[in-house]
């Protein structure tokens, strides 16, 4: 097959894995903290709580944001931004979004100009089928932005530092490179606890290894190191991550005895979210690994790989610092594993066509389970937008007819991996919980509740 046509094969794949995702997103409601992060950002409603209307007031917003309630100041105010310009725009920004993150998986594992559509379609079906707790990372809005717009933002980073590694330089040794990459780095380092410490502790490792083949380490380099450094201290001496945590995890515990249980549990907990992952990292890695390499040329061969697997680590491990661990936490690990996976792959000894007809098998085997999963997932998470949707119906004609205090029936119990609201809270009994008050300034009601 021509490579022009290939190129007109990949363009189809990513066009049509945006539509499927952007219609799982255009199906999926806002939910929890989507609420409160359409407004100019408080810990509670108050006399000003008002939409945010301008870009401007997205930087206060962040500023409260990063006082009272925690520092990953970047991808909310990103959030937020996509917020103030409409939901269908948030929505075609996260399909988007994962389309890269796809694309960027792709670039970090196939060095060679050759374009490989099935590892393309493999690599979309993966992510789809593997990334931990789904609703929470790739479909709330508020848990995408925390978390896939994060690995993009990182894979888009880590991609640059490999391609100079793999002697492609796709960035020039220049000032101007240098600094518009402290800004970057700056970004990434306050996204989230897991990437930037990973971040960091990547770029040093790539640094190295520039200064060991190469003898020489780019300025940019050096200055992306700095600005995620910056960016990674800005988010840790939030104020905020301290006020949050005493409130939603007040009897938590600290302590140097404590380190071991905390690992022990980590581990259980990464080989539960990620077992199919963990296993494919193993199985490959033993078959590249299966000569006898001295330890300086296993390093040299497979630094890549030493390196992501390093990152992956560290974004988990780093979880011992705190005080809750939710699977989607473990979606930086799924990201670096996955790219292990298929650098390992790629580096199997055996003829292309062998390799070539493994990924023939991995496609069509994971396609068809993606394929049935996303059926499932439409099916859920429309019968729940369906059910909002009457619900937003019976708050608008209660407020015509001047009623504040709104009551409407309870959506039934979510199902589904995929559905946002499965695993984040929403509209309850309790007019006085936090959803039900930030829903009711939402709506612009006094106060809302949910009746069986």
């Amino acid at each position: 097959m021509s490579n022009k046509r290939k190129k007109m094969i990949m363009i189809v794949i990513i066009l049509s894995v945006f539509c499927f995702m952007y219609i799982l997103n255009s199906k999926t409601m806002i939910v929890s903290d989507d609420f409160p992060y359409h407004f100019v950002f408080s810990r509670e409603p108050n006399a000003n709580t008002k939409f945010i209307t301008n870009p401007i007031e997205i930087f206060g917003s962040m500023g409260t944001h990063w006082i009272t309630w925690g520092g990953r100041v970047s991808v909310h105010f990103l959030l937020q931004l996509s917020f103030m310009l409409g939901i269908n725009f948030f929505n075609i920004v996260n399909s988007i979004m994962f389309v890269l993150l796809g694309i960027l998986i792709y670039k970090h594992i196939n060095n060679t100009k050759e374009i490989k559509l099935s590892w393309l379609v493999t690599i979309y079906a993966v992510i789809f089928l593997f990334v931990p707790q789904p609703a929470s990372t790739i479909m709330w809005k508020s848990g995408s932005a925390n978390y896939l717009w994060s690995s993009v933002l990182i894979l888009c980073m880590t991609l640059i530092f490999k391609k100079h590694f793999d002697n492609k330089k796709c960035i020039k040794d220049n000032y101007l490179n240098m600094f518009l990459l402290f800004p970057f780095g700056l970004i990434i380092g306050c996204s989230n606890e897991n990437t930037g410490c990973a971040l960091i502790l990547a770029e040093i490792l790539f640094i190295i290894a520039y200064k060991v083949n190469y003898k020489k380490i780019p300025k940019w380099a050096i200055s992306a190191l700095i600005g995620t450094i910056f960016g990674y201290i800005f988010l840790v001496s939030s104020p905020g991550n301290y006020k949050r945590t005493d409130i939603m995890y007040p009897n938590v515990q600290y302590g140097i005895s404590n380190i071991f249980d905390y690992i022990l549990k980590i581990t259980r907990l990464t080989y539960s979210y990620l077992k199919e992952i963990i296993i494919s990292v193993i199985v490959t890695s033993i078959i590249i690994y299966k000569e006898k390499y001295d330890l300086k040329k296993a390093i040299s061969n497979h630094t890549i790989q030493i390196i992501f697997l390093i990152l992956a680590l560290a974004s988990i491990y780093s979880l011992i610092i705190s005080p809750a661990y939710p699977e989607r936490c473990w979606m930086f690990s799924f990201v670096y594993f996955t790219i292990v996976i298929g650098i390992n792959i790629s580096k199997m000894k055996f003829k292309s066509d062998t390799i070539s007809r493994i990924m023939m098998t991995l496609m069509i085997i994971l396609s068809i389970k993606a394929i049935s999963e996303y059926s499932s997932a439409y099916y859920f998470i429309s019968e729940t937008y369906d059910e909002v949707n009457a619900q937003i119906v019976e708050i608008n004609r209660q407020k015509d007819k001047g009623i504040k205090d709104i009551k409407i029936h309870s959506i039934s119990q979510p199902e589904g991996k995929y559905n946002a609201f499965k695993d984040n809270g929403y509209i309850n009994s309790d007019p006085e919980n936090w959803i039900n008050v930030w829903a009711a300034e939402y709506y612009g009601v006094d106060t809302i509740e949910a009746i069986d």
